[in-house]
């Protein structure tokens, strides 16, 4: 518990609201470009193509070695409705380099579109995505794994997703394996 009460002290007390992508604008020339006060919200780059979006789930700590979990997903109302596993070197990589720029110690969720010019990274979480379900139930047990090494329990085993699986959130979860 007290390796939790640190991390816990750790978070700083500034919130920020989101949506997810619900709720966004495409602004697609200068002409729609709205008058409002610019320091209240967050402008990014619109990265294409739109079929090419991946979360990647994330987990190392001092007993469990980097574990990247790569889902090409769609959204659906602003949420991941479905997705298929995939393996991709380049995608492996880039996340990698992130996970070890943070020095991360638990959880991470990385959102990013691979574009001509690489996979871009467009949002990070440092939490538990909505995903968890899938993922658990396909092997990457990222909320199990937080756990034991929190209260210092034995680490669940991993077995790694087999690539080409797909899921579907409906009004349940639902996977087809290979």
């Amino acid at each position: 518990m007290k390796k939790l009460r640190q991390r816990y002290d750790k978070v700083k007390s500034d919130v920020l609201q989101v949506n997810g992508s619900k709720g966004f604008r495409k602004i697609r020339s200068k002409e729609e470009f709205p008058e409002f006060e610019h320091d209240v919200y967050i402008w990014q780059e619109y990265l294409q193509p739109d079929d090419l979006e991946y979360t990647c789930a994330v987990y190392c700590s001092d007993t469990i070695e980097k574990r990247i979990l790569i889902i090409k997903r769609h959204l659906q109302g602003g949420v991941t409705g479905s997705g298929v596993i995939v393996k991709n070197k380049e995608i492996y990589k880039y996340v990698s380099s992130i996970v070890d720029a943070f020095e991360l110690d638990g959880v991470m969720n990385v959102q990013l579109r691979l574009t001509k010019l690489g996979p871009i990274l467009f949002e990070i979480n440092p939490r538990l995505s909505s995903t968890v379900v899938f993922r658990d139930r396909l092997g990457f047990c990222d909320l199990k794994w937080w756990i034991s090494d929190l209260c210092l329990l034995d680490t669940v085993e991993y077995d790694e997703p087999v690539e080409g699986t797909k899921f579907y959130r409906r009004t349940h979860e639902y996977i087809v394996s290979k």
